[in-house]
């Protein structure tokens, strides 16, 4: 059985790699079209001021902390300072700001923060933290930022800028490419955060400079392409909607896996919506979020609370996938919570605003929020894969709650996958 499995996955990447070589999205030459078009911009901009009035005020809160602190949200005027510390946050804000900006094309302060984020980042030589040379996440995170505050600040920058940022968009997309050629760890690791937030990255980098006559556009496509297909392949032998690296990390994968499933259909054409795996995950998330709705559990990660989200995933999962409302209702309760534990008078956190931009765009404001069912929301339910119990007396934050996990620590799945049934040892995935 495990050899037929991992036959499966081989003979898929196999029978799809010609067709991911040889074909891209085919872009025009015109900005926005990463996340949303110029008539989808102003459908928006609609929406800010009506059905997402509430995560418009969030976004804005955000901006007003990042700028009220720009020592320590806006990228530094030293490169030197940038690449000191760990500096994800970098990119990740400029998403924020460039996407607040999109919803306040009038808003000259807002203009302003987003393209001298936007300039400083792109003026830097290096994008890697000194400390960890060998680590491409941070880098990855500032060309996520890079890419897609420049697909939607096209037509605020000069023109000698519309031409040379995509040519350090490509430079850094083209490392990570060649990084993944020359199987760089995190590539070797097809369900795990590094894996998923890179090969995300250098999609939307490859994506944005298609139009830019950038040659290796499609090929770096190609390459994204696959390695994501492989993650959602091997993701169907995953029965329960986890995954093994904890659940504050699994919102750190998905929140790069549900862009690109979203990317996946915008720009090609292709749909997962119906994905097992995703159909499942919604089960998790409410069976290993504590009562109160103010943390989950912290088995494989040891971290009490979502890393990216889970808001914006759960709105996803409602829009796309299940269109029922329960996802609707625990994001819901999620946000209340967090309003709720807040100390009074205290800012957004990076932690809080980040998934904004997703939130905004993937909330479905005609599903209506519904509760599910009393036994989803309190009992003992079992994440068979995962081999991760739980019990809730109810919802209330004052309730009993007990967790356990007793099973294989990959979860059973991608066990049965990757190990040999001889006992000989691991098999790589191709």
């Amino acid at each position: 059985i495990q050899h037929s499995r991992r036959k499966a996955v081989q003979d898929y990447t196999d029978r799809d790699l010609a067709m991911y070589r040889s074909t891209g999205s085919h872009l025009p030459l015109e900005h926005p079209m990463l996340l949303f078009d110029g008539k989808e911009a102003k459908e928006l901009i609609r929406k800010a001021s009506n059905s997402h009035i509430q995560t418009h005020g969030l976004l804005q809160s955000a901006v007003e902390t990042m700028l009220k602190h720009a020592d320590k949200y806006i990228p530094p005027a030293s490169e030197l300072d940038f690449t000191a510390s760990w500096n994800e946050h970098y990119g990740n804000n400029l998403v924020v700001l460039a996407f607040t900006f999109a919803l306040e094309p009038e808003n000259s302060h807002l203009e302003k923060a987003a393209l001298k984020s936007l300039r400083r980042l792109v003026s830097y030589g290096s994008w890697q933290v000194a400390s960890a040379p060998g680590d491409d996440v941070a880098r990855a995170h500032t060309l996520f930022g890079v890419s897609i505050a420049f697909d939607i600040l096209f037509h605020h920058l000069h023109d000698f800028e519309r031409h040379e940022i995509p040519k350090r968009i490509q430079e850094e997309t083209h490392f990570l490419y060649r990084r993944a050629e020359k199987n760089a760890g995190w590539n070797r690791q097809y369900v795990h955060n590094h894996m998923i937030t890179i090969e995300t990255a250098l999609l939307i980098g490859a994506l944005v400079t298609e139009g830019h006559s950038m040659a290796p556009s499609l090929q770096q496509q190609a390459m994204a392409r696959l390695h994501m297909e492989r993650v959602l392949e091997l993701l169907r032998h995953v029965t329960d909607g986890s995954i093994d690296e904890g659940v504050a990390y699994t919102t750190y994968s998905t929140r790069s896996l549900f862009l690109y499933i979203y990317l996946a259909q915008r720009h090609y054409g292709v749909r997962h919506f119906d994905h097992p795996w995703l159909v499942r995950h919604l089960s998790l998330l409410l069976s290993t979020t504590l009562p109160g709705s103010g943390g989950s559990i912290g088995i494989g990660d040891s971290n009490p609370t979502w890393y990216f989200g889970p808001e914006a995933q759960l709105f996803f999962l409602d829009k796309y996938v299940l269109q029922e409302g329960n996802a609707n209702w625990l994001a819901g309760e999620i946000r209340e919570a967090r309003f709720r534990l807040a100390p009074a008078n205290t800012d957004l956190l990076p932690v809080d605003w980040t998934m904004l931009p997703f939130e905004f765009l993937w909330y479905a404001a005609h599903i209506t929020p519904v509760a599910p069912s009393a036994d989803d929301l309190s009992g003992i339910a079992v994440n068979e894969d995962w081999g991760v119990s739980t019990y809730k007396s109810s919802v209330l934050a004052n309730a009993t709650f007990l967790s356990l996990k007793s099973g294989y620590i990959l979860g059973r799945g991608l066990h049965n996958v990757a190990v040999d049934s001889t006992g000989e040892g691991s098999q790589k995935y191709p």
